[in-house]
């Protein structure tokens, strides 16, 4: 089964896995040649009684801290089995620190991750504004941990890796990665793969860009925020050596004071430009940089 999630804000998450069947035992079922296995900072491995060994048996590692720049493995396994459920909290839970982890998962000893994506944009925190919800696949349930539910499959061996890519030290990162080992997969099972991506185009050539979509929150309106954005795109802008801003924009009555906006900073109408064309609800400007 194969889905493509797409964010509001233009994020693509294409996820391909199966639903044949990987669902667990029933209540009265005995094991049969499976087990549960819990990866953790005091045991990465999952290895049958590796954990408290660190404070006599007793927890002496619960969470690990992750510097700047820096990569940590919080699973890893050689064998065959499934990945049921990953679950994190982290000590800074900012927009920069949520768009800057980078959860990779790796099967089968390859070089090249089969997910890569932002620690908040895989567990369903895209705008970097944390808040409790709860679906069949990811949870958030107080508003400051993540959980992933998805079933991932692999027949030789897996790898969970985070990377900070910020420039701030995380002192704390607590996590769990539980999984099940089994002597074999169905033939059915396909591998689970994650790829964010964030291409919105704002420049139609060299010297030539766009102003894709500018909204305002309604606690926000009429207190000029709309007006130093467009100041902040127009210098960066400049800074780019842009020779022309152009945009979009609805010919309905509801876009007037968008359009009063544009025309304030000098914005002129114009044909449609770029991959644009005549459309009786689409009005189109332009302004000379």
């Amino acid at each position: 089964m194969g889905h493509l999630l797409r964010t509001s804000a233009g994020l693509l998450i294409a996820i391909h896995f199966t639903i044949a069947p990987l669902h667990g035992r029933e209540l009265f079922q005995a094991p049969n040649g499976e087990s549960v296995r819990w990866a953790d900072p005091e045991n990465v491995a999952g290895t049958k009684g590796g954990a408290g060994l660190e404070n006599r048996s007793a927890k002496g590692h619960a969470f690990d801290s992750l510097k700047a720049g820096q990569s940590i493995t919080l699973m890893e396994y050689n064998g065959s089995g499934i990945i049921r459920r990953i679950w994190i909290t982290i000590s800074d839970r900012s927009p920069e620190m949520l768009r800057s982890l980078t959860l990779a998962i790796y099967w089968e000893g390859l070089a090249k991750p089969a997910v890569l994506a932002p620690l908040g944009d895989f567990f369903g925190i895209a705008h970097g504004q944390m808040c409790a919800f709860e679906n069949a696949l990811f949870s958030n349930p107080e508003g400051r941990s993540f959980n992933c539910l998805v079933p991932m499959p692999f027949r030789r061996s897996a790898r969970v890796v985070l990377r900070n890519d910020s420039k701030k030290d995380l002192t704390h990162i607590f996590y769990d990665v539980d999984f099940e080992t089994v002597k074999k997969l169905p033939k059915a099972a396909l591998y689970f793969h994650c790829y964010w991506s964030r291409q919105v185009r704002t420049k139609l050539d060299a010297r030539h860009g766009e102003i894709k979509s500018m909204r305002t929150a309604d606690t926000w309106l009429r207190r000029g925020v709309a007006s130093q954005m467009l100041r902040h795109i127009l210098g960066e802008a400049k800074r780019r050596e842009y020779q022309r801003l152009s945009l979009e924009t609805g010919s309905m009555d509801y876009f007037e004071p968008a359009r009063k906006l544009y025309r304030s900073f000098g914005f002129k109408f114009c044909g449609p430009f770029g991959n644009y064309v005549e459309d009786p609800n689409s009005v189109f400007m332009t302004k000379e940089l």
